[in-house]
Parts: C-alpha cells; structure tokens; sequence
C-alpha cells in the first residue's frame, strides 16, 4: 500500500522547439509551507513525454511549474492520477 500522493502525467510543446532554450517541466510537492521538488526534466521533442512522480507521504499537494520564458514554447500537459 502506498502513503503517497502520485500522479502520472503527458507534456508536450505547442509550437517548434529552438534548442538551447528548452522548456523545464516541475513536478512539485507542497505540504505545510515546505515546497520538494519531485521530479525536473527538459522537454527535447515536439512528441509528448510520459512522466511520474510521487510523494512520500500522504497529504498536501503536487502541482506542475514552468519557468517563465519567452524562449521557449508553451507547454499542453494531461494530468491523472495514479491508482
């Protein structure tokens, strides 16, 4: 059984992708005032990018961050949680 929050999720860019200005996708976990990061990862193709990421325990919440640039494109990112 897991304690955890966990989430699996789908990005992908909307627009062309102009390396070396990649965009940063954040998984991030907040509870109490305290602020993990889960996971981090460049996007590098225009095709969408499977990713997972948990908590180690119950309660709070994960939320997805995108530094803000006018370099790099916009993101589309399906969310759903895991069983």
């Amino acid at each position: 059984m897991q304690d955890g929050l966990a989430i699996d999720f789908v990005a992908r860019t909307i627009g062309d992708l102009h390396p070396p200005a990649l965009p940063v996708l954040h998984a991030i976990y907040y509870k109490g005032g305290r602020i993990e990061i889960l996971r981090q990862d460049a996007i590098r193709s225009t095709e969408p990018v499977r990713f997972h990421a948990w908590s180690a325990e119950a309660g709070g919440w994960i939320g997805l961050a995108l530094d803000p640039s006018d370099a790099v494109p916009a993101l589309c990112v399906k969310v759903a949680a895991s069983p």
